[in-house]
């Protein structure tokens, strides 16, 4: 985002418009996040990239922005300069998030993990929440008034994550935490989200399954490579 410098980051299937309407759907949350009545999307002339504005255009219109699109020069990636930049900073960031997980795994992630997309999309969040500009504000301050207060646990890591009341009645039942991997913040909701690693007590939480908490435990539970 341009006025915010929010950055927002995710994996596709492939490039262009998906037939699921992944990519397309992605784009008008983080548009409603901002909160913006008013956008220009801006990207390069490349067909499949045009069939991914139209298509974004079309269903902000639907939800009530006003919205337009602009194209950038022709070969002249100066041209488009803030997007190539903010690209850049994030490989950045990714490629340090993913150095410091495989350190503390003493393994390796193949690029075809899937929490490399957890990765990206996590990287992108922590530029947004944590890196602040020339105004001491950071881009979700600028963006919604808010800051992210807690503290934010290491991607990949081990933690015990409160279950809700109403997943299967867990939390009524018997223990109200269980152990996952901490994959990031869905950052529409506040709210954790965490690979379950074991089946918790009462039916939530299967192994395997993707949950978001509101609050967890970190523990600093050595992080496994069996664990992802």
């Amino acid at each position: 985002c341009g006025s915010t410098k929010s950055m927002f980051a995710h994996v596709v299937p492939r490039k262009g418009a998906d037939p699921e309407g992944y990519i397309v759907e992605q784009i008008v949350l983080d548009v409603m996040w901002l909160g913006h009545a008013r956008i220009v999307i801006r990207s390069d002339n490349e067909p499949a990239l045009l069939q991914v504005v139209d298509r974004s255009l079309a269903a902000l219109k639907a939800r009530g922005v006003n919205a337009s699109c602009e194209g950038s020069v022709p070969y002249d990636p100066q041209s488009n300069g803030a997007a190539e930049g903010a690209v850049g900073r994030l490989k950045g960031t990714t490629k340090s998030l993913l150095m410091n997980l495989e350190n503390r795994i003493s393994a390796k992630i193949p690029l075809d993990h899937p929490a490399m997309a957890w990765l990206v999309v996590h990287a992108a969040y922590v530029r947004t929440c944590r890196v602040r500009g020339d105004d001491g504000k950071t881009a979700q301050q600028r963006a919604r008034g808010t800051t992210h207060p807690d503290r934010l646990m290491e991607f990949g890591e081990v933690c015990r994550y409160k279950c809700r009341a109403k997943e299967h009645g867990i939390a009524g039942r018997a223990g109200r935490f269980s152990t996952g991997v901490w994959l990031g913040v869905d950052r529409r909701t506040g709210q954790y989200i965490v690979h379950c690693t074991i089946k918790a007590w009462g039916g939530s939480g299967m192994p395997g399954q993707l949950l978001r908490c509101q609050s967890h435990r970190g523990g600093r539970l050595t992080s496994s490579s069996k664990l992802l």
